[in-house]
């Protein structure tokens, strides 16, 4: 340590000069072991006399105290002996030299923290200075402060160039070569540009370090809290990362520009990856930060609404923030290429299986219209062959005698005791098929067995839709038992779709249909379809009975 000959004030080894009266420093003289003294009539007001060796005195000022000398209590009110020998602009000076002294403590580091401003204004009271004396100490300590922080060596002066050369061009190279002379320019220098540049290289390049050093030599300087805060985030301590949030919030708020504050925040955003929470804070800036920040905050637009931007205008932006775009923000970079490209690839897909849906629809619609193309040509046939049918029918039944009319009973013997047709062999089929078809159309009784002789000549489909035309005829005028009959086509599915429901409840039409082989035997095959073995062997035994 050197001292100042003339106001006995201890200042660092680098100092020159004293910075409270200018006067050349020299260097501290040893004391003996165990003995400590602050000496000059000028302590005897800023500081008080301080001694070791089993004795101590302290004389103030304003408070009234008691000091213990060689034993004895000695009570001095308000001012000493040394002070009444010292006239009134004597006082006034050491006063002013012990509040300047405090100003240059506080304002050591380039920045006037709130509660530095609480410890000067108490100093003021306690020393009895008015506010404007104070004021104006105030005023030439800050001005000597910023005069020393600009103020580099030429030799610094090229450092700091070269580093910022190599911070634009993101050379990391160069950086990481000049780190070792930026921290030795930290530790000399107060300049706030200086103090900026050092401790967000640290936290952009070397977060843990950042961190480390933060907590072993921590000074309470604005830019070391502020871009820590950022380091800890990339660390995963979202825990500290907030608290130092807060810190620069709040302690600095005399000073520091409060939009700061939400710059750092929307960097903490980003490396959490919460998009949403960055864009809702980055609104609240509005340019009125330090402008140091300012590359920072450009970085900041271009990652939240890069998108709005023209081509250009991006590429202008990302020029002037590619140090912080590759290096702090490189895994957000990576985050949002990968999140574009998985969106790309789902918006790719989704157009794809559009595509494929409309696609298929086209196909199922082409083919729709075959299937009804298909089946109006069956209707067409389907019709031609019934016109072909009572076209036959019909010259059958010109070659029939003319004055030959039928005659029910001639029926009689072609079925059964319900009603219904008896099982016929081909001989039986022709003949009575030549009789039935002279019998007049509105004969439904007739039909009706007509249907049934249909279905026993052959199962073809033409004869199937003959024989469903005709019973359906007959049951819809009147004739009950070819209601029940309908329940063959339901079963079997012919013609109609298969509907077993359908078809049990049209063979329960029939009163007797317990008693009928008929439907006996339609009753087993309903339930073996159905798969209800123990009624379909129940009705099995009953149909046993008629053989």
């Amino acid at each position: 340590m050197k001292i100042c000959p003339k106001c006995n004030k201890e200042w660092p080894d680098e100092f020159m000069a004293c910075p409270l009266d200018g006067t050349a420093l020299i260097t501290k003289p040893q004391q003996p072991a165990g003995f400590s003294l602050n000496l000059g009539d000028a302590n005897a007001i800023s500081g008080g006399v301080n001694m070791s060796d089993n004795h101590s005195v302290s004389n103030n000022t304003v408070n009234t105290t008691t000091s213990n000398v060689d034993s004895h209590n000695v009570i001095t009110n308000n001012i000493t002996q040394v002070e009444r020998e010292k006239t009134a602009e004597e006082l006034k000076h050491e006063k002013e030299l012990a509040f300047r002294e405090e100003c240059l403590k506080v304002y050591s580091n380039g920045i006037m923290t709130s509660e530095g401003k609480r410890k000067l204004d108490d100093l003021r009271y306690r020393l009895g200075l008015d506010e404007n004396t104070a004021n104006k100490i105030l005023s030439e300590v800050t001005k000597r402060s910023e005069r020393k922080s600009s103020s580099l060596s030429p030799v610094h002066q090229i450092t700091y160039y070269n580093i910022k050369t190599a911070i634009i061009a993101n050379r990391l190279d160069l950086v990481d070569r000049l780190m070792a002379q930026l921290k030795a320019m930290v530790q000399r220098y107060s300049a706030e540009e200086i103090q900026f540049t050092y401790y967000m290289l640290q936290a952009v390049l070397h977060p843990k370090e950042c961190t480390e050093e933060y907590e072993s030599h921590y000074e309470d300087k604005y830019w070391q809290t502020f871009w820590s805060s950022i380091a800890y985030r990339r660390l995963g301590n979202i825990e500290k990362s907030e608290l130092l949030v807060a810190d620069v919030g709040d302690k600095w708020t005399d000073t520091i520009p409060q939009e700061n504050v939400f710059v750092l925040a929307t960097v903490n955003a980003l490396i959490d990856k919460d998009m949403d929470t960055a864009k809702s804070l980055f609104d609240n800036i509005g340019g009125e930060h330090s402008p140091y920040l300012s590359n920072l905050a450009t970085c900041l637009y271009t990652l939240i609404y890069g998108d709005m931007l023209s081509p250009e205008e991006l590429k202008q932006m990302k020029k002037d923030s590619v140090f912080y775009t590759k290096n702090l923000f490189a895994e957000i970079n990576e985050y949002h290429s990968e999140k574009k490209r998985l969106e790309a690839e789902a918006e790719a897909k989704r157009v794809a299986k559009e595509k494929k849906l409309q696609e298929e629809t086209e196909r199922l619609a082409k083919e729709k219209k075959k299937q009804e193309e298909a089946e109006a040509l069956r209707v067409a046939e389907e019709k031609n062959r019934k016109a072909e049918a009572e076209r036959i029918a019909e010259e059958s039944t010109k070659k029939a005698s003319a004055v030959t009319k039928f005659d029910t009973q001639l029926m009689l013997p072609y079925i059964d005791e319900f009603g219904y047709l008896r099982k016929l062999d081909a001989s039986g089929l022709a003949e009575l098929k030549s009789v039935l078809l002279t019998v007049p159309k509105n004969n439904y009784q007739a039909k009706f067995l007509l249907g049934q002789l249909y279905i026993q000549e052959n199962t073809s489909a033409s004869n199937l839709r003959l024989a469903y035309d005709a019973i359906k005829s007959a049951s819809e005028h009147g004739i009950y038992e070819a209601g029940a009959f309908m329940a063959y086509f339901y079963l079997y599915g012919k013609v109609v779709p298969q509907d077993l429901d359908e078809a049990e409840r049209r063979i329960k039409i029939d009163d007797d249909f317990k008693k009928n082989p008929i439907f006996v035997q339609m009753m087993v095959d309903l339930y073996v379809q159905k798969g209800n073995a123990m009624l379909a062997d129940v009705w099995k035994s009953k149909l046993k009975k008629f053989k």
